[in-house]
């Protein structure tokens, strides 16, 4: 078997292990675990939950669109499967994370200021 027939074949199984649901009263522990592993809190809301084989991997809200996901392991792919399920856009698609770019009435966005360190060198724009 060619090696591209082996990728899609082993894709194809991957996909096939995969389920989406919701999550329910059972869940609490493993949203907890997850958002843990992700440094993140479980996200507010319905929450829909991607496992693989049976264990949690990726988890969003429908509320807001919060997403908590296993670092240990690939999720882009499952967290792109529950925005599709949830109805959701990705934020790259017109949604504006907050804090970040221009407030919508054109003003500039103050600079974030770190502090000095005695030792190093300051930022560029900062004063010594």
């Amino acid at each position: 078997m060619s090696n591209n027939h082996l990728n899609q074949a082993q894709t194809q199984a991957t996909i096939a292990q995969v389920t989406v649901r919701e999550a329910n009263g059972h869940d609490g522990g493993a949203l907890e675990t997850l958002a843990r592993l992700d440094s993140a809190r479980v996200p507010a809301g319905t929450i829909l939950i991607a496992e693989v084989q049976g264990h949690p991997r990726a988890a969003i809200s429908t509320l807001n669109g919060a997403v908590i996901a296993d670092p240990f392991h690939r999720t882009a792919e499952l967290v792109q499967m529950l925005r599709t399920r949830a109805g959701l856009r990705e934020p790259s698609q017109g949604i504006r994370m907050l804090g970040f770019g221009r407030p919508r009435d054109g003003r500039s966005a103050p600079r974030p200021s770190a502090p000095s360190v005695p030792g190093l060198p300051s930022l560029p724009g900062q004063a010594a």
